[in-house]
């Protein structure tokens, strides 16, 4: 023991220094990605470029807003800006969708659009983006203030939450030392600290309004203060505010100390509360549980932290005291160490509960920021329950626990603090709506025009003005970038021609698409080179998401026990032609023809394969795998990104979804056809740089298909 405290206390600057950057990474700069409330769709979309101004700007988000502030703001091109209140803006009554009417904006140039509203969970959710008309300008605006809010508001939380520890700690300190020689002194170096708690529970209200109505000058608006003062988390911490003013004035009255232990405990209580029903738990499928378990679990926790603080700066206050004075301090201690045990298994308790209601699966505890987070707090948790044990086992064998094993367990106690507060700034990974963070419904596709893979981006792929950009690629990856690139798009009166402007490392243009089938052809013509194929698309106008889908359908394919699949591969030049034949769980047989080859042929069986070549004797050897062979394994909605129907096709007389999706951990676009009757899959396309293939699967569940294991010359074996 007396190691590890020397160690502590030649290293305890580190430690501090360890400290503050936790807290100045971890809660200054959140994922501003993983916000509460996500804005699903915007109209214009973000980065669209019109030809008129559009008749209102409109935002939909993933549950109900308010807004707050400046609520939302479109600025012009000429300075002019529209800014509309809670009331005027709202165009669904479910409070989801807000809009502003831009009937009076007839400026060409780069319009922004500024938002800020809060979630039901009490979360300000802040952006920004810009959309243009004619042509693109300067925005005329002074940048994103987004930032500065999320760090303001997580600063205002973590004060919060420590003002709470040092009401919750001071109050049970001073029940603790009831009848103990000396308590009055400790109760008077008690109430100093109680004091300053709420004093920081003051500063964090006032912290936490500023940043949801973004300055002091907005603050004073009462139309600003009325609109945030109608929402759930603004009369919260505005009543919080009051209440901590209040509390301090009765402190700080000459009054009996029984008055002053019940209004700062009682004060702490309601706080609890409030923050319970303005957070996490008013979100839950059971509310008023939710929120009692969570007011015991903040009000728990806060005693366990806040009481360690107190106790460091007691122990420090009285070290100069009388003997009579230091032994009061020490047996105080032992006798909340002694009554903390209960108190930490209902904090464990209601943890539980939180960690079941927020956290979907186990695997969500280190495949998200909530659960990595949620892991560090429970590290600190276990570091102070640790130094806590320490402290007892010291106590219990009648030695003194040191100034500096009180300061580690202190140390521990405050790391919790902004662990919570980090929580808190990111989603429960157990939630009924998973939207897609785009804000954009822009659609990509790709297609090879010969040898070249050409990349079609549609933006906003809605009726309306829609900017059209293509991006070339070779067969070795390179960007391509000495082409003339035209478009042909079908229209009513014929086919109409349109080259593109080159704008690196892009070809672009803009085209008026109303809701209908539209068909394109994107030619490529490279200087001294022959003309190749043109890469064909039909698109339908408006695209709608079709992730769901691509969820059946691999449940319908995981389902199955047989299929055939015949692929063509190529990359510009001669077709590789595989037809693969599966048999569940754990087979699968396939040959290969290519122009010049002999054809080959494998047999794959869990951990085994078996080749040969032009029909010539079979060999064998280990499947080249880290895990057998596994069949059906089809996970297209876990990666997919940007999923599109493109419309209904027949395939061999079955109607199909067409849709298109990309998928950026093989950086591969798809194309599916779906059997709408039974969700599987008839054919596909996959397009990457110098890999074209097309696919197609039948023989759905064929008896037929049997795969055995073929006769193999012992000799043609190789060795595991």
């Amino acid at each position: 023991m007396p190691q590890v405290m020397h160690v502590v206390k030649q290293h305890q600057r580190l430690l501090r220094a360890l400290l503050l950057l936790t807290i100045i990474v971890g809660i200054g700069f959140p994922r501003k990605a993983l916000a509460h409330a996500i804005l699903l769709d915007a109209e214009p979309s973000p980065n669209a470029l019109l030809d008129q101004v559009p008749i209102a700007v409109t935002l939909r988000f993933s549950e109900p807003v308010d807004p707050v502030g400046a609520g939302v703001t479109v600025i012009a091109p000429d300075g002019r800006r529209i800014q509309l209140d809670s009331a005027s803006s709202r165009s669904r009554q479910d409070h989801t969708e807000l809009r502003v009417p831009l009937e009076a904006f007839t400026a060409q140039g780069t319009y922004v659009v500024r938002y800020s509203v809060l979630g039901r969970d009490g979360h300000l959710i802040t952006g920004r983006y810009v959309f243009s008309v004619g042509y693109t300008s300067a925005p005329q605006d002074h940048g994103d203030l987004s930032r500065w809010a999320t760090f303001l508001g997580a600063w205002a939380r973590l004060l919060h939450l420590l003002a709470l520890a040092l009401l919750f700690g001071t109050a049970a300190l001073s029940l603790t030392a009831y009848r103990l020689p000396g308590s009055y002194l400790i109760r008077t170096y008690v109430q100093s600290v109680a004091r300053r708690g709420v004093l920081l529970a003051a500063l964090a209200s006032s912290l936490m309004l500023i940043a949801y109505v973004g300055n002091l000058t907005t603050l004073s608006d009462p139309e600003a203060l009325r609109q945030l003062l109608t929402t759930r988390s603004g009369a919260f911490w505005s009543g919080s505010f009051f209440l901590a003013l209040f509390c301090y004035g009765v402190l700080a009255a000459p009054l009996p100390a029984s008055v002053h232990l019940a209004t700062w405990t009682v004060c702490a209580t309601a706080l609890a509360l409030g923050r319970a029903a303005a957070g996490h738990a008013a979100t839950t499928d059971v509310p008023i549980l939710s929120i009692l378990l969570a007011s015991v679990h903040t009000s728990g926790a806060a005693i366990l932290i806040g009481s360690s603080l107190a106790l460091l700066f007691l122990v420090r206050r009285t070290q100069d005291e009388e003997d009579s004075i230091r032994l009061t301090v020490e047996q105080l201690t032992r006798r909340f160490a002694l009554a903390a045990v209960p108190l930490a298994e209902l904090v464990t308790i209601s943890g539980a509960y939180a960690l079941w209601t927020n956290v979907a699966a186990p695997e969500d505890l280190w495949n998200t920021p909530y659960g990595r987070t949620l892991l560090v707090k429970l590290a600190a948790v276990l570091a102070f329950a640790a130094a806590t044990g320490i402290v007892i086992l010291r106590w219990l064998r009648q030695q003194r626990a040191s100034l500096q094993l009180l300061r580690l367990k202190a140390l521990f106690a405050f790391l919790i603090l902004p662990a919570a507060t980090i929580l808190v700034t990111f989603p429960p990974t157990r939630s009924s709506l998973q939207p897609l963070p785009a804000a954009s419904t822009a659609l990509t596709l790709a297609q090879n025009a010969g040898p070249y893979l050409v990349t079609l981006r549609i933006d906003p792929a809605q009726p309306g003005t829609n900017r059209l950009s293509v991006h070339i690629t070779a067969p070795d990856g390179t960007t391509v970038s000495d082409a003339r690139v035209t478009l042909e798009l079908s229209t009513p009166d014929g086919p109409r021609l349109i080259e593109l402007q080159r704008s690196s490392p892009f070809y672009a243009t803009s085209v008026n698409l109303m809701a209908n089938l539209w068909s394109m052809a994107i030619y490529v013509q490279r200087p001294n080179t022959s003309d190749v194929p043109p890469a064909r698309f039909e698109i339908p106008v408006p695209v709608p998401d079709s992730r769901a889908l691509l969820e059946l359908a691999d449940a319908a394919m995981n389902r199955l026990q047989a299929a055939e699949e015949r692929t063509e591969l190529t990359s510009g030049g001669p077709v590789v032609e595989t037809v693969i034949r599966y048999r569940a769980p754990n087979r699968a047989a396939y040959s290969v023809a290519a122009p010049g080859r002999p054809a080959s042929e494998t047999i794959i069986i869990g951990d085994r394969r078996y080749d040969r070549v032009a029909g010539g004797d079979w060999t064998t050897s280990p499947w080249p795998g880290s895990t057998p062979f596994h069949w059906p394994a089809f996970r297209y909605a876990q990666t997919a990104e940007d999923v599109r129907l493109l419309g209904i096709e027949p395939i061999e007389g079955i109607s199909c979804y067409k849709v298109a999706f990309y998928d950026p951990t093989s950086e591969t676009h798809y194309r599916l056809w779906i059997g709408i009757g039974d969700f599987l899959v008839r054919r596909y396309e996959m397009m990457a740089p110098g890999h074209y293939m097309i696919g197609r699967f039948d023989r759905f569940d064929d008896p037929e298909i049997v795969i055995e294991v073929p006769p193999v010359d012992p000799n043609h074996a190789s060795g595991d």
